[in-house]
């Protein structure tokens, strides 16, 4: 009887203890993850910011990695690799000339390491840098005008000009396709900077049917850009036209020369 209340008075004891303080005695708690630890930027575009760090080399190893930005999660990396070794976390939403602080925290079954932080600047590119590329809404305003039966000074008119870039990315020459009211055309804009100059001849005109070919000068110069789809695009923009037809002979009849001179904004 004595050995067996022993025994019951341990076993108790042993009870009260996983009851106070909810773990057997001699079995510690697995500790959170260390804290990852080199956290950098591999690059810093426009819109994109590459994070790059070390797992802990020591201690528990994480299951994944928490990636925070301005304190709100934007994502998790799976842990992959022996302890220490180097992981990658892409923010594709940063935006041009926002300032944030990313945070890696290191996620265990534990709990979470304290954080790892790092102030970045995303650069906001110029306008120049900009790539002028797809659609845009174009208002054409006429300042003035000569030989032109259905042309006025001062009218406008609305239509949609197209830019191809010859360069797989960033800011080059484009071909440029579109209309005015002399009729479609299409022309190469060099570009300078900011501005892009382009010169072509179409038979817009016509002397009694007879087609005449006309000259069209283009000055374009960028005024706002945008990020797009990890792109420094183009987002308006104006410049001048000129549209110049000489004078010509059809037959018995003689045509005077014809152009206009037109303003126009793009969208």
């Amino acid at each position: 009887m004595a050995v067996f209340a022993v025994i019951l008075a341990l076993a108790l004891a042993l009870a009260g203890a996983v009851l106070v303080t909810g773990r057997v005695p001699g079995i510690r708690a697995t500790p959170s993850p260390s804290p990852v630890h080199g956290l950098h930027t591999v690059i810093v575009s426009v819109n994109r910011v590459v994070l790059a760090w070390q797992s802990p080399a020591t201690g528990t190893a994480p299951d994944s990695f928490r990636v925070l930005r301005d304190g709100h999660q934007i994502g998790t990396v799976p842990a992959s690799g022996a302890p220490g070794a180097g992981l990658r976390f892409t923010d594709a939403k940063a935006a041009p000339g926002e300032a944030y602080t990313y945070s890696v925290l290191a996620i265990g079954a534990s709990g979470a390491s304290g954080p790892a932080d790092l102030k970045v600047s995303v650069p906001t590119p110029p306008v120049s840098a900009a790539r002028l590329s797809g659609g845009y809404q174009i208002t054409i305003r006429l300042t003035s005008e000569y030989g032109f039966v259905s042309l006025r000074s001062g009218s406008h008119s609305k239509e949609t000009w197209f830019a191809h870039p010859v360069c797989h990315a960033g800011a080059c020459d484009v071909r440029l396709s579109g209309s005015s009211p002399g009729g479609s055309w299409t022309m190469r804009l060099q570009r300078s900077g900011a501005t892009y100059v382009g010169t072509t001849y179409e038979s817009l005109t016509k002397c009694q049917l007879v087609p005449v070919t006309d000259t069209i000068e283009v000055t374009l110069h960028v005024q706002h850009a945008r990020a797009l789809n990890g792109d420094w695009v183009v987002s308006s923009f104006s410049g001048t036209m000129r549209d110049t037809a000489p004078g010509a002979t059809a037959g018995m009849w003689s045509c005077p020369g014809a152009g206009f001179t037109a303003t126009f904004n793009g969208t």
